[in-house]
């Protein structure tokens, strides 16, 4: 069984998720900075610390400060995967004026994201509360940016990074991949968002920048992250652009750059060399479930789970205070495990909800364990058989030699099998006999499939048929396999329908069973070995 992590939901609280691998993390875990005009703000000389920055964080002002918010910025995917995220957040309370902020990079952090060879991803949470449009950016620099509104280095330099809102500015200001190539104006291109036509929603960007040898363009690729589950295509980019910035150039990007001349707040700037560093540390499996927890009605403390469920899959609640892990890897919550679901939703209820600040849950879907799984090894399986006249099928230790080959082991070299005579030839002139399986239970699906392993030495005009039986009755559905003899020679074993499952879906919905039946002559001679079989599996689906 095949467990897959199918939701992510947040419960009762957030809380960290980084990843060792991450070369730069800024969530602004700085104290609030108050109003606009206390001379308290980000870049006052007191926020510093932040991982792989060098020092506190400076800021050139023109009327407005850029403040440190209570609380951070909140991300969600279109699947409801939430994006980890600590600290606060920073703002600009109005919209005239200019702020630009500026933090050096450690030496360690800029060796790690510039070699030639090497791919850099950049990402933050953004979000433009209204006015006229935004004109903001994020960038990584040798220089810091100058007291403008058009993003550009007080002096000529080098940088790359997301600029929002080309240097005319306005309202279509866009989300562009820009680049800094010797000069102080940013070379940008552009995208088609515009976040003023989504004011107050908030964005999860993203540049990649694969810097490519001396004399080989560099690329930078800028996307809309909606879905944390995969690694976005190169393709799929909402802006792009080629350059060629010289190894030692790229070595001088130690500064990193906010500007902002609107209403626009950042949160969780990150960068790092993989797509997994700037989303928090690892890739979230994509849902297809929802999982919602509510207050218990009855029982103080306690909660209610319900998920999107499928009959007869199995599911298992999970929880962790830890997101640096797979919630597959997660514990088992309450000792709900091995739920089978019996309809479309599923509720537990009066789940205790611990005493952790933060504790996250998730639900695992499993697929539904085979409805019939046997390799006769230990037993028959449940097997039985009827012969009308002639060999009768047997379970044991196969030891059949002949003209047609031999057959002396079960599949794959296992030790037992059904087969029409153990040891030797079926009986001439006549055979006929069957094997029956287990009744299988098909009800609750409306799909169901066999596979199963045979051996086969039968004379050319001899029947080898499997037949498909309502239950209720002994009716027979159909013949749903009829086996052939390819090779006169061996009898080798083999998967049975050249590997591929047999339709079963003709019994959904019913109790059903399944008869093998070898019927002929045997040869003149009786030197045909018969119809052997092990390793039958039954599975059904909705």
């Amino acid at each position: 069984m095949k467990a897959l992590a199918k939701s992510l939901p947040i419960f009762l609280a957030s809380a960290t998720w980084l990843a060792a691998e991450i070369v730069i993390y800024e969530p602004f875990d700085y104290p609030s900075t108050g109003t606009d005009g206390d001379e308290a703000y980000l870049g006052d000389g007191s926020q510093s610390g932040a991982l792989g920055l060098d020092g506190a964080w400076s800021q050139v002002i023109n009327n407005i400060e850029m403040e440190v918010l209570e609380g951070g910025m909140e991300f969600s995917d279109v699947h409801g995967n939430v994006l980890p995220v600590t600290g606060n957040s920073i703002l600009r309370s109005a919209r005239q004026g200019t702020a630009v902020m500026a933090s050096s990079v450690s030496s360690e952090a800029i060796s790690a994201l510039t070699a030639d060879g090497t791919t850099m991803w950049m990402s933050f949470l953004y979000v433009d509360t209204g006015f006229s449009g935004p004109d903001s950016s994020v960038t990584l620099a040798s220089e810091p940016l100058a007291d403008s509104n058009d993003h550009s280095l007080n002096a000529a330099g080098y940088g790359v990074g997301i600029v929002i809102g080309e240097p005319s500015g306005g309202v279509n200001a866009t989300v562009d991949a820009a680049y800094y190539l010797d000069a102080t104006a940013p070379t940008v291109s552009a995208s088609t968002l515009n976040p003023n036509d989504s004011e107050n929603e908030v964005f999860l960007f993203a540049a990649k920048i694969n810097w490519n040898e001396d004399g080989t363009e560099d690329e930078i690729f800028v996307f809309n992250i909606t879905d944390l589950s995969a690694e976005p295509a190169e393709e799929d980019a909402i802006s792009s652009n080629t350059f060629d910035m010289l190894q030692a150039d790229q070595a001088m990007l130690d500064t990193l750059n906010i500007g902002e001349t609107q209403v626009d707040g950042f949160d969780e700037i990150r960068i790092g060399t993989t797509f997994a560093d700037v989303i928090g540390g690892t890739l979230f499996a994509a849902p297809t479930l929802t999982l919602s927890i509510s207050p218990s009605e009855t029982t103080e403390g306690s909660y209610d789970f319900t998920w999107e469920s499928k009959p007869n899959y199995l599911y298992d609640l999970v929880s962790s205070t830890d997101l640096s892990t797979s919630p597959d890897a997660w514990d088992a919550w309450d000792g709900r495990t091995g739920i089978v679901a019996t309809e479309a939703e599923t509720t537990l209820t009066d789940i205790p909800g611990g005493e952790d600040s933060s504790r996250f849950f998730a639900v695992l879907e499993m697929e539904p364990p085979a409805l019939l799984d046997v390799d006769f090894e230990s037993d028959n399986g449940g097997f039985t058989a009827s012969v009308t006249e002639g060999t009768l099928w047997e379970w044991g230790a196969p030891n059949s030699i002949g003209f047609g080959g031999s057959i002396t082991a079960g599949n794959g070299g296992s030790l037992n099998a059904w087969g029409v005579g153990l040891n030797g030839a079926y009986a001439a002139p006549t055979t006929d006999s069957c094997l029956r399986s287990p009744d299988i239970d098909l009800s609750g699906f409306t799909q169901a499939e066999l596979t199963f392993a045979e051996a086969l030495d039968v004379e050319g005009s001899d029947t080898a048929e499997l037949k498909l039986f309502n239950a209720d009755g002994d009716v027979e559905i159909a013949t749903v396999y009829t086996a052939t003899d390819g090779s006169l020679a061996t009898a080798d074993w083999a998967e049975a329908n050249g590997g591929q499952p047999i339709d079963l879906s003709a019994g959904a919905g019913l109790t059903v069973y399944l008869q093998w039946c070898l019927s002929g002559v045997g040869g003149t001679t009786a030197d045909y070995l018969g119809w052997y079989i092990d390793d039958v599996v039954v599975e059904g689906s909705l």
